[in-house]
């Protein structure tokens, strides 16, 4: 599946790293920076559709926000983790929740 994300913004807010480690499953920890937890809000456009095959108008194209911090694994290696992932199309948030593991919420 091709994806290209337009229009990004990165909103981010800083937290006690110990409230948002309470909300993360136990097998991963908060990644800091500066000694705080960082919480981010990141609305965007998105254009996904088959390889070679061109966007369809109103499937291909909607809006997205998600809700994300930075995690570590006990191995050091760094990720995001999501907290919930909001689009504007329910065939796109239909099948993401189960493999990534996060909340989500489709609008049609």
């Amino acid at each position: 599946m091709a994806q290209r994300w337009d229009l990004l913004t990165f909103l981010h807010w800083d937290f006690d790293p110990e409230v948002v480690q309470r909300l993360l499953p136990a097998d991963l920890m908060v990644d800091t920076f500066d000694g705080r937890a960082w919480v981010g809000l990141v609305p965007f456009m998105m254009e996904v559709r088959p390889p070679g095959i061109p966007a369809l108008p109103w499937i291909s194209h909607f809006c997205e926000t998600n809700v994300r911090t930075y995690v570590k694994t006990a191995d050091g290696t760094r990720g995001v983790w999501f907290f919930s992932l909001e689009a504007a199309r329910w065939a796109a948030v239909a099948t993401p929740g189960s493999p990534i593991g996060c909340r989500t919420t489709g609008r049609a």
